[in-house]
């Protein structure tokens, strides 16, 4: 991947896919059957405020929208036992996807994670909203930190075990006063609404100056 993106030193993101795809309809009708289409249309309309900040960053990077792998995949990384059919350690079958991870972007040195969470805000008390941000980041570390070990391991496998692993929750549409509910140490696994107004300088802190010249 480095060899074939990165020989150029024009400082542009190459996004896959091109542009987001649009999986749900604009318009939905007020009817309680649809209540599940419209938060599905709410998660994919915060994703795409990531992809658009991604788009923009002023370096040469690899941003994978939407990746997905079987169990199968996950066992090999992970030196899982593997039968015909199933995995020995967890008896998930082979061909199960995991869970897909939002974005993995690939830099030179570094892979990112990145889950995105929407959480909304309307007709919702404070105490229910910093439940709710609670439950979603322990949600999406769990999915980090599977697609952590795909990738480790995968590296491992490469012999480049030393590139800079990390990763971070997403929450594209909620302000940094609202996450108080996370400990010191959740919170700087966060990127919240703020940090999109200057997200180039964002990931160049706690992404790119993070990695070892």
């Amino acid at each position: 991947l480095c060899k074939k993106y990165f020989r150029h030193e024009d400082k542009t993101p190459t996004m896959l896919p091109r542009a987001p795809n649009q999986r749900y309809v604009d318009l939905y009708s007020d009817a309680k059957e649809f209540e599940d289409d419209k938060r599905q249309q709410a998660n994919y309309e915060a994703e795409v405020v990531l992809y658009r900040a991604l788009e923009r960053i002023e370096e040469n990077i690899l941003v994978l929208h939407g990746l997905e792998y079987t169990h199968y995949q996950f066992s090999v990384c992970t030196n899982h036992k593997i039968k015909p059919k199933e995995c020995s350690d967890c008896k998930k079958n082979n061909l199960n996807n995991n869970v897909e991870t939002d974005f993995v972007v690939i830099g030179r040195g570094y892979y990112v994670i990145l889950e995105v969470k929407n959480i909304s805000l309307h007709d919702k008390t404070e105490q229910q909203v910093q439940d709710a941000i609670k439950k979603r980041f322990e949600g999406s570390l769990e999915q980090r930190q599977r697609t952590r070990k795909l990738i480790g391991g995968l590296l491992d496998r490469a012999g480049e075990g030393n590139q800079t692993l990390l990763d971070y929750t997403v929450f594209p549409n909620t302000p940094r006063a609202l996450i108080q509910s996370l400990d010191e140490d959740q919170r700087k696994q966060t990127i919240c609404r703020e940090d999109f107004s200057h997200f180039d300088t964002w990931w160049k802190k706690n992404v790119t100056n993070l990695v070892p010249a």
